[in-house]
């Protein structure tokens, strides 16, 4: 019988508003289909209140993860880097590599040769080349925790030719209780 008490008294609790805790995903989709470099670089400002309802309630983030589909237009092969900054007004990919105020999440994804070819850059793939370790994680995730920041990805290749046709952020984060 204590138990049914327990039980009935967790349920009035959580239904009340009173317990708000847990992890949340926020699928950001950060670029456009069919979105074209300008500049070296695409670039899209995120708000995570427009991906989840508890973006409000960051208290912790837990994990970020990337996927994309990239289509290169060039002949040979290129390389792409992903970063995310609190400035959004970065209108090239020099003043994106020049900044200090930016902090890399993915550097050195080398696509396949063009032109035409398409790749597409998996979870599994992308955590070898996250740089998400030490003080880096921590100021990425700080950036994060604000919900508001930009995604900047810069290309190596000159003239840089090709689009990303799809490309998600998946940011795990813990809400304050």
């Amino acid at each position: 019988m204590k138990r049914i008490y327990q039980i009935l008294a967790l349920v009035s609790l959580v239904a009340a508003g009173c317990i708000l805790s847990g992890t949340f995903v926020a699928e950001v989709e950060f670029v456009d289909v069919n979105t074209n470099f300008t500049n070296g670089m695409i670039k899209e400002i995120v708000k995570l209140s427009d991906y989840t309802d508890h973006a409000e309630d960051i208290q912790r983030i837990e994990r970020l993860d990337l996927e994309a589909i990239v289509v290169n237009a060039q002949a040979t092969a290129c390389s792409l880097d992903v970063y995310v900054s609190a400035d959004s007004t970065f209108t090239s990919k020099a003043q994106v590599e020049a900044s200090t105020n930016k902090y890399p999440v993915l550097l050195n994804y080398v696509t396949k040769p063009g032109p035409g070819s398409t790749d597409t850059l998996t979870i599994l793939e992308a955590q070898t080349l996250l740089q998400l370790t030490g003080s880096n994680w921590d100021s990425i995730k700080s950036l994060l925790e604000t919900g508001l920041f930009t995604v900047y990805v810069t290309s190596t290749a000159t003239p840089v030719s090709g689009q990303i046709t799809r490309a998600i952020i998946i940011i795990t984060f813990t809400a304050k209780p």
